[in-house]
């Protein structure tokens, strides 16, 4: 696992500009994320479902990117690395669950979005075993 802060920026940075469409418009995760957090506290009555979607998903992207954030600090690797994979998996389970309540149009768009951040996820998690292989593979090719 790959626990440098550049790439747990790059995962955040990632998350926040995946783009959406709602209703009649389309934005990205950071302006959700506000949006979501802000209609946590201001909602005076019963939750309309595209209102609860944002909520669900604001919480769920805070909470891992706190996580992701804060993994440097724990003192033992292996408690990094499981900070480090619980805030990956809010992250995901933020996208999963707001793409799957809005089965429009801007269902592909999500998910298509997505892929800058499926690849830094990949290289985070199993970054350096597969640098591993590809070396001896250059090496066995090269000779």
């Amino acid at each position: 696992m790959i626990r440098t802060r550049s790439i747990k920026s790059w995962i955040v940075v990632l998350q926040l500009i995946v783009i959406f469409a709602g209703g009649h418009a389309a934005g990205i995760f950071a302006v959700l994320e506000f949006w979501g957090i802000s209609e946590l506290f201001t909602i005076k009555g019963p939750f309309e479902e595209y209102q609860l979607a944002a909520v669900i998903t604001a919480v769920l992207t805070f909470c891992g990117q706190v996580l992701i954030l804060f993994s440097s600090a724990p003192k033992t690797k292996r408690a990094q690395a499981s900070v480090q994979i619980a805030g990956t998996a809010f992250l995901w389970l933020a996208i999963i669950a707001f793409a799957y309540s809005n089965q429009d149009s801007g269902f592909v768009l999500v998910w298509v979005t997505v892929i800058p951040l499926a690849i830094a996820t990949i290289i985070s998690i199993i970054g350096r075993p597969l640098g591993r292989i590809f070396t001896r593979m250059w090496y066995a090719f090269r000779g």
